[in-house]
């Protein structure tokens, strides 16, 4: 008789190296330097196993699922629907796919994780809940493991996807409590100037003078260094869409002009603009020699800006943003351009131009060129950018009143926005663009022509985006997904979605209505969290990769819930993420025979594991097993044999290698003796 040890050669500290060929856990060799000689006739049995079993989850580049933040697409029977919505089905993977190229293998925690890592990047909303303290925890939007039955009543059950909204306009950059304070440090701005090397020409910095609000200030004329430099925007904190304001107080641009203090007659560019991950912040397929915007230098998704008519004479107030180019010849690779948006009398005598605030004639005065800023009767002296879903609303106000009376202290008057323009009868040339999927994230941009001269950013609801608990910039391919498709190379999606009709904004067919927030139960009205495991398509494009629906136990491939400020997803069947599979011990370089009628051959299994180990284990270190009586396999060898090598394998039922959630040391004790019956019997 004869017992052999056989382990493979790893350490206990190495227990994630698996990809060892002769020394794996579940497949190894072993050597004897003094071979062992069996007798004629011998057997073989297992008499111990002992392995170490993590329950790691096989997980490779091409498990992937989409996610789609927007209006629902499957109510429809039109398979074109999602032309016609402003969001764009989101690419999720557990791996980060630019360094993480082969397989990995996870325990359960950490692929609950990176499941929850890759729900968040799935949806780079700034209103998304994506709370993480200080001890790493995370709640609102995340996955989590469902614990139910079983003899302790915690056995894993199922997977639940959580998501929600946050519950307050302007979390962490604004302080609903004190509305003096902005709370952003002036070195979260980026500014053009550092791009071309040369000195700063914009200063950002708290005013302690006027309660710390964010003072930006104009440091050089707009002509040194050969072009228009004088411009910064925020890199961090993107504006709320459930009612985040912007408010810019303009009365610093203000400088006393014939015998008119409240006069503006300086050109500037105030707005809103998505990150771009270019240090120019520049969008890559937009036209800047297009449209009507005169600091075309300069990318806005959506801008108020002051401007001389051909370079001379008064400054007038315009409105602009980025939008499908109206040019008929328009370069298929720059079909973006910066528009105006016609919010005063256009000239051409529609119901618009009759019934608007800003028609000539009205005490304000604007004509057929907008609304005089150098004279500014209505004496503005403050701006304000409001985000109510996707609808943007811009609004002038003053804090004195003006124009014969008709102009209120304290008391806004719109400049431009859907509702206002639908209500005096406009159409898609009075007001600005829905803000969709590509310009989610905005965030304040700042061009002031005139040294000396500066604006006082009086309000900003700004949301804190994180990512793994960490705060991201507006360059993120974390918390941006423009951003992650142009460096990624899939600017095409991007450029696809920018480029729907509702982006067209001088066709009178465009009937898109922008979709509002609930701002009192902190939603986005009829947006529904979707969630898409398998093929979504035709409603949901370029989403045949999905094929995560049976791993995380779903019975549906598209998981769609209500629009509200939270959704929750508990899969419907047992994930088949776990190995439950019987595992067998297989002694393959031996004559041994069994059989596997399951597969229909011959085999070499020796033993099969139990589910649970001699102390009622069913994973962890150092699982032990020892069958109560051993099972004896003839090696049906005739002559003696020198055994000098022994090759082991772990296998399931049908033969292929377990090689999920086995690591570290896996060692088996065979038992060899002589067999005590013939190897073939003679009959008499």
């Amino acid at each position: 008789m004869s017992l052999v040890v056989c382990s493979n050669n790893k350490d206990e500290t190495n227990l994630y190296d698996r990809n060892s060929l002769d020394q794996a856990p579940y497949r190894f060799r072993n050597h004897l330097t003094n071979p062992l000689i069996l007798p004629p006739n011998s057997e073989v049995a297992v008499q111990s196993v002992k392995i170490n079993k993590d329950s790691l989850i096989q997980t490779s580049p091409s498990d992937i699922w989409f996610q789609y933040f927007g209006e629902r697409l499957d109510t429809t029977a039109d398979p074109n629907k999602v032309d016609r919505s402003t969001s764009n089905p989101i690419m999720c993977s557990l791996l980060d796919l630019n360094r993480e190229t082969k397989t990995l293998y996870l325990n359960l925690n950490d692929y609950i994780q990176r499941l929850t890592d890759g729900m968040r990047r799935g949806i780079p909303h700034p209103d998304i809940d994506m709370t993480t303290d200080e001890n790493g925890v995370v709640s609102g939007t995340f996955a989590e493991v469902v614990r139910t039955g079983g003899h302790s009543s915690a056995e894993f059950n199922n997977i639940r996807m959580n998501f929600a909204m946050l519950d307050s306009t302007g979390n962490g950059s604004y302080d609903p409590d004190d509305p003096t304070v902005i709370g952003v440090a002036s070195d979260d701005w980026k500014f053009l100037t550092d791009a071309y090397s040369l000195s700063r020409t914009m200063s950002v910095e708290l005013d302690e003078a006027n309660d710390g609000k964010m003072l930006v200030t104009c440091l050089t004329p707009s002509d040194v260094g050969g072009g228009n430099n004088n411009v910064c925007w925020l890199n961090r904190n993107p504006l709320s869409h459930l009612g985040g304001v912007f408010e810019i107080d303009l009365s610093a641009l203000q400088v006393g002009s014939g015998g008119n203090p409240e006069s503006i007659n300086t050109a500037f560019a105030i707005g809103l603009s998505r990150g771009t991950g270019n240090e120019y912040g520049q969008v890559a397929y937009l036209d800047p020699t297009a449209g009507d915007l005169s600091e075309n230098l300069h990318f806005y998704d959506f801008v108020v800006y002051g401007e001389q008519i051909r370079g001379a004479g008064d400054f007038f107030l315009r409105v602009g943003h980025s939008v499908l180019n109206s040019d008929p010849d328009v370069d298929p690779a720059l079909p973006l351009a910066m528009e105006e948006i016609i919010y005063y009398d256009d000239g051409d005598g529609s119901d618009f131009a009759a019934q608007t605030v800003w028609r000539a004639g009205q005490v304000v005065q604007a004509g057929t060129d907008g609304y005089n800023l150098s004279r500014n009767w209505g004496k503005f002296d403050r701006l304000r950018f409001i985000m109510d879903g996707e609808e943007m609303i811009i609004e002038m106000e003053s804090s004195v009143g003006g124009a014969g009376g008709a102009v209120v202290a304290d008391t806004p008057v719109t400049l431009t926005s859907y509702t206002d323009a639908t209500g005096n009868s406009g159409d898609a040339t009075n007001y600005p663009k829905p803000a969709g999927q590509t310009c989610w994230n905005l965030y304040p941009k700042v061009m002031i022509a005139k040294s000396g001269r500066s604006v006082v950013i009086d309000k900003y609801d700004g949301r804190v985006m994180t990512y793994q608990g960490v705060n991201t910039d507006a360059d993120s391919v974390d918390s941006s997904w423009y951003v992650r498709m142009v460096k990624e190379g899939d600017i095409r999606l991007c450029m696809e979605l920018d480029t729907r009709y509702m982006f067209n904004m001088v066709d009178a067919d465009n009937d898109y209505i922008p979709v509002p927030a609930d701002e009192t139960n902190a939603f986005m009205e009829n947006y529904h969290y979707v969630v898409i495991l398998g093929n979504g398509e035709p409603h949901y494009t370029d989403t045949s990769r999905a094929n995560l629906q049976a791993r995380i136990g779903h019975s549906r491939a598209v998981l769609h819930g209500t629009s509200g400020a939270t959704q929750v997803y508990n899969s419907d069947l047992i994930p088949n993420l776990m190995d439950t599979s019987s595992m067998f011990v297989r002694l393959d370089n031996f004559t041994q025979t069994t059989f596997n009628s399951g597969t229909g051959r011959p085999s070499k299994i020796l033993y099969q594991v139990p589910r649970f180990d001699s102390s009622n284990r069913e994973t962890g270190m150092s699982l032990y097993y020892e069958p109560h009586q051993r099972t004896y396999i003839k090696l049906n060898n005739t002559n003696e044999i020198a055994l000098n090598e022994i090759h082991l394998s772990l296998c399931d039922n049908l033969e292929r290698l377990a090689d999920r959630g086995i690591t570290g040391k896996t060692i088996v004790c065979l038992h060899f003796k002589q067999s005590e019956t013939p190897l073939f019997k003679t009959k008499f």
